[in-house]
């Protein structure tokens, strides 16, 4: 369709939200968060996080799909943030200049499933302590 608005200069484009599509089921599920202590000399905490979020186009044509999900952004040199070598891999990182932000994008047949794996690791000091998380 089109609108007019006064913000766009002639010949920008914007992306407007539709809500959901009932055709695209998702499915996410947790299958794994673990924490655990490591090292034997300079202990740590790690928490291991793993996700697999599934997609079904139900739809009767093609379509564009786009995941997003993000990782854990340290701001401490101590605590490691390190995407599982087992995630899917992304298609983009750092979505639109925003840190952590994974994408993953792709055409769905119709009747296609497709399935995501992510997952990261957080490595910090023993002594240590991330209030939330």
């Amino acid at each position: 369709g089109s609108r007019h608005n006064d913000a766009l200069r002639p010949g920008e484009t914007i992306a407007l939200a539709f809500g959901s599509d009932e055709a695209i089921a998702i499915d996410y599920q947790i299958l794994k968060d673990e924490r655990a202590e490591q090292g034997l000399i300079n202990r740590e905490q790690v928490v291991e996080r793993r996700y697999r979020t599934t997609i079904t186009n139900h739809h009767g044509l093609t379509m564009p799909v786009h995941i997003f999900d993000q990782l854990p952004v340290s701001r401490d040199e101590s605590i490691k943030v390190k995407l599982s070598t087992s995630a899917t891999k992304p298609s983009r990182r750092d979505v639109d200049d925003r840190s952590g932000v994974l994408a993953w994008e792709r055409e769905m047949k119709p009747g296609e499933e497709w399935r995501i794996d992510f997952g990261y690791e957080v490595s910090y000091p023993q002594d240590k302590e991330l209030p939330g998380f």
